[in-house]
């Protein structure tokens, strides 16, 4: 331990003696703990040299305590925690209150990489080293490893640790956390490693399960097992730096040159998003995941994303060897936006090519919002999941990747900190707010658009599906198809036509209709009754009404007794608007013939605007019929009709449209 004046002076150049000094509950931590000790939320801790909890003592961190530890110990190494072999550390957190191990800097000088060291568990579990015991890097004759695989070397939950990374041995960087040889069980949930130099979670061997684990902007791999690890993990999430960082996974088996050292590393971690420097970075990395040494491996619901170069490699003979029987990676993988490929190689795998369809990723280092959750439950990170048989560790889980509709970030995260999270619900369709998506959340979003209910907020986001920021019966479609999985059921029109008759309003089409939204103009006193359709509602104000009709039945939409015209109609499909022909005569029509004076033929429009009986014949200026043209229902629409007069005198005929009360006539001449 460095002396009183060389502290103080190493504090004044740092420009912290002057915090340090103002603060009245401040505990400076270095060397052994022997006895078991509470750490408390009231009290600052300054880290100022390597400490190591020693064999049966147990160190206990209130929820909400933060340690601050020093760049250097006076030596010129940086201060770390050590939980030794047979040692315990209770470090239990929450959301609100986690527990910070960060770096002593003013703020100002932060984020940066490497001001500390960092935080090293060791246990009994099986290592594949050989005599089952290895000694950890960065210190000297520190041994990890045994052979107790349900080992428990204490609780991390909610532990957050950022900025580490320094040497804390001879030209030795650390990881964020290092687990050696540490067992099942271990508690280790909802941890961050943020800004770390080196790694951020590195396994050497052992048997611990983690679950809800963060990696942000390290300087070298965020998740990194060795020497046998055999543990599970699920959700973990991680993302890579612009300018630093390397590789999303490094998984490696080699011990002391053996390649099929035992026991063989053996991750299985399942539901897992990596997210890549972007193929512009200055990041030195050419893989997201490599794998090697005769590792082998089992991964489901992984999500690859926005990689420099390669998604997978796999660099030796050792591990390709083991595919499939032991390395495993499910063809449900997603793999996007990787420039150079998938996968380095022919390795017998495949993978989905599919936009993850992540809610914000702005920036990385710098930025904007990070939102890694699926935008909405038409990203394909809800399709092709591979099934999770819960267990003692294992949970199910209806998506791939690390997140579903919880950020379980929040809180927490160093980007929660930095006010760069994502908030509030996804896209999920329940509008109204009560977990579960089904008919009423399909009404809720129905009478919003008609104005007969407001929906705002969280549930304004959630029932706006497509994420366009319009709450439309664009939503309303795609919700029903999730409730009902129409998607899949029947052709999709491509073509709709709506037709005013004489009780109401019809729709023809060539396929299925999602919804259809009409709006009308009508003296008061308007009513009308809606026809078949899944659900169907309309608001009538004054002279206005708007209709809204999900998945209507062709035919007639509605049937009404009262004038009305048609002032606008929308059709969607499943995802967009289907074109809708609206040209629906007001009245009935009869065109001028065309050519007039003709030989031997001419051609006659007319239009219909309601369906019906309608006859148009030829006469002679006598009142003789000549001959008839139409003579049948038509529905409402306009119409040509050919007359070919090859076998009439030349002279002059009269061309008459009769359709209920209604008749029309017109001259038209024939020249030879």
């Amino acid at each position: 331990m460095m002396s009183l004046v060389k502290r103080l002076i190493t504090l004044a150049s740092l420009g912290l003696l002057g915090i340090m000094s103002s603060l009245t509950a401040q505990v400076n931590i270095s060397g052994d703990i022997t006895a078991d000790v509470t750490w408390t939320s009231n009290t600052e801790y300054y880290l100022v040299g390597q400490t190591f909890v020693q064999p049966g003592v147990t160190l206990t961190i209130e929820a909400g305590t933060t340690i601050k530890a020093m760049p250097d110990d006076g030596n010129g190494l940086a201060p770390a925690l050590v939980v030794l072999r047979g040692g315990q550390i209770i470090a239990d957190g929450t959301a609100d209150l986690p527990i910070t191990f960060t770096s002593a800097l003013p703020e100002e000088q932060l984020p940066q990489r490497g001001t500390w060291g960092g935080l090293i568990i060791l246990g009994n579990a099986p290592i594949s080293a050989e005599g089952g015991e290895d000694f950890i890097e960065g210190l000297f004759g520190i041994p990890f490893g045994g052979n107790d695989p349900d080992d428990s070397s204490g609780i991390l939950r909610y532990v957050r640790v950022w900025y580490g990374g320094s040497a804390i041995g001879e030209g030795n960087e650390i990881n964020g956390i290092s687990f050696g040889g540490v067992g099942r069980g271990t508690i280790v949930d909802h941890c961050e490693v943020a800004w770390n130099l080196d790694d951020g979670f590195e396994f050497f061997g052992g048997t611990v399960d983690v679950s809800h684990l963060s990696v942000l902007f390290v300087g070298d791999d965020m998740f990194d097992t060795d020497e046998g690890y055999q543990g599970r993990g699920q959700f973990l999430f991680g993302m890579i730096g612009e300018q630093d960082g390397n590789r999303g996974f490094e998984m490696d088996n080699k011990t002391n040159g053996n390649m099929n050292s035992q026991p063989r590393s053996y991750p299985q971690f399942y539901n897992v998003t990596l997210v890549g420097s972007g193929s512009g970075a200055s990041a030195d990395n050419d893989q997201m995941i490599r794998l090697r040494e005769g590792t082998g491996g089992d991964f489901r619901n992984l999500v690859i994303a926005e990689g420099k170069s390669l998604g997978i490699r796999i660099t030796d003979e050792a591990t390709l060897n083991l595919i499939p029987d032991s390395l495993y990676v499910s063809p449900n993988t997603v793999i996007w936006d990787c420039p150079d490929g998938q996968f380095g190689g022919d390795y017998g795998f495949t993978a989905l090519e599919e936009d993850p369809l992540f809610r914000s990723m702005d920036g990385r280092e710098t930025g904007g919002i990070i939102d890694p959750r699926p935008a909405n439950t038409s990203s394909p990170l809800f399709n092709n999941i591979d099934v999770i048989e819960p267990d003692d560790f294992f949970v199910s889980a209806d998506f791939k990747g690390a997140f579903g509709t919880d950020l379980w970030l929040s809180g927490y995260s160093w980007l929660d900190e930095m006010n760069r999270l994502g908030a509030g619900p996804i896209a999920d369709g329940d509008a109204n707010q009560d977990g579960s998506l089904d008919v009423l959340d399909v009404v809720a979003a129905i009478g919003h658009i008609l104005g007969t209910n407001t929906i705002s907020g969280d549930a304004y986001i959630a029932a706006d599906v497509n994420s366009d920021g319009a709450l439309d019966i664009l939503d309303i479609v795609i919700m029903v198809d999730w409730i009902l999985n129409y998607a899949t059921r029947g052709e999709l029109a491509t073509d709709v036509q709506i037709q005013k008759n004489s009780t109401g309003l019809a729709m023809n089409t060539n396929g299925r209709v999602g919804a259809v939204q009409i709006e009308l103009v009508h003296p008061t006193g308007f009513s009308l009754e809606l026809q078949n359709a899944f659900l169907a509602d309309y608001k009538t104000i004054g002279e206005h009404t708007m209709i809204i009709m999900v998945l209507p039945e062709a035919g007639q939409l509605f049937t009404t007794q009262d004038q009305f015209e048609v002032v606008n109609i929308l059709a969607a499909g499943s995802s967009n608007y289907i074109p809708v022909n609206t040209d629906v005569p007001q009245t009935f029509t009869l065109n001028p013939a065309y050519p007039n004076p003709f030989n031997p033929s001419t051609s006659i429009g007319y239009s219909v605007p309601v369906s019906g009986n309608v006859n148009i014949s030829v006469f002679d200026l006598q009142g003789r019929l000549v001959e008839t043209l139409v003579n049948g229902s038509i529905s409402a629409g306009q119409y040509d009709v050919t007359w070919n007069a090859t076998r009439y005198a030349s002279g002059a005929y009269l061309v008459r449209l009769i359709s209920g009360q209604k008749t029309l006539t017109q001259k038209i001449m024939l020249v030879k």
